[in-house]
């Protein structure tokens, strides 16, 4: 006659013993992954404070009537913008979203296209902070690329032709 086997002097895992080592296993992979890729670069955070500030330049210049300028200073690790007022280009003091901005250390920025290349709107006087780009107040707009810079990465903020603004993220610098 055959006997039953015995099982339970067997050692061995149990489904639940294998389903909370998994979930330990998930729960500390997702840790990881959240600490790694947590945060935004700095050149990433200035692309877009760059980005939204473009949106509010553009969205001042149609409502007020006046060209509002963008004046980048790579020298002094910032930009402004300005806009035309008796007759030479002034700051916006009573604009908080618009006032002078100093970037990261880490972070440099260049304007790239024709833009550059451009001396139109430049001021005779020294002090004169005039923008190499501007928004006008009819919503026609030159296009123009924004390369923001740091030492891992590239980010450029593009203005295209039919005036759309938009963040392009690029691999390592070149």
């Amino acid at each position: 006659m055959m006997r039953g086997l015995d099982r339970s002097g067997e050692a061995g895992v149990s489904l639940v013993e294998m389903m909370v080592v998994v979930a330990i296993i998930a729960m500390m992979a997702s840790a990881v992954t959240l600490s790694v890729t947590g945060r935004p670069a700095p050149v990433e955070l200035e692309a877009e404070r760059l980005l939204a500030r473009f949106l509010e330049a553009r969205e001042t210049a149609l409502v007020t009537g006046t060209l509002v300028g963008f004046a980048p200073d790579p020298d002094a690790g910032g930009y402004r913008f300005v806009t035309y007022r008796g007759g030479r280009w002034q700051d916006l003091p009573d604009h908080p979203a618009l006032a002078p901005r100093s970037l990261a250390d880490s972070v440099r920025i260049t304007l790239d296209g024709p833009a550059a290349r451009s001396d139109a709107g430049r001021g005779e006087a020294d002090d004169d902070p005039a923008p190499r780009l501007w928004f006008d107040p009819t919503g026609l707009d030159m296009p123009f690329t924004i390369l923001l810079q740091d030492a891992r990465r590239d980010v450029r903020v593009v203005r295209t032709g039919e005036g759309a603004l938009r963040i392009e993220s690029g691999g390592a610098p070149s």
